[in-house]
């Protein structure tokens, strides 16, 4: 039972089915990410969010390794289960497995 009002990708139109077409371009997915649609009620939040987003994932913030690392960890299957969970368990488990590398220490990464 979803609590949170969602609006299906099916039933999005105006600024929110333009920013849904955005985030299957930006990911290159077939699907919105339920973490995007938990503020699809709100298009002026999910703007920002997807900005955060694309400034992580394609920017210059986090190095190819480890996107690709998180992308690895986090999961793709079962509608996303508990995706904004699994997202925060992944940025936890990347920097465990990087102090646990020694990666911190060979300045390779910077402890933020």
């Amino acid at each position: 039972m979803v609590r949170i009002p969602i609006v299906q990708e099916s039933e999005a139109t105006g600024e929110l089915a333009r920013l849904y077409d955005e985030v299957r371009e930006t990911f290159g997915t077939g699907f919105v990410p339920d973490v995007f649609k938990l503020v699809s009620t709100r298009p002026d939040f999910l703007r920002p969010l997807l900005a955060q987003y694309q400034a992580m994932f394609l920017g210059e913030v986090l190095r190819r390794e480890i996107t690709e690392l998180i992308a690895t960890v986090v999961p793709t299957t079962n509608a996303e289960f508990l995706e904004g969970v699994s997202v925060a368990c992944a940025f936890n488990m990347v920097d465990r497995l990087a102090d646990t590398l020694g990666l911190y220490e060979l300045g390779q990464l910077n402890e933020a």
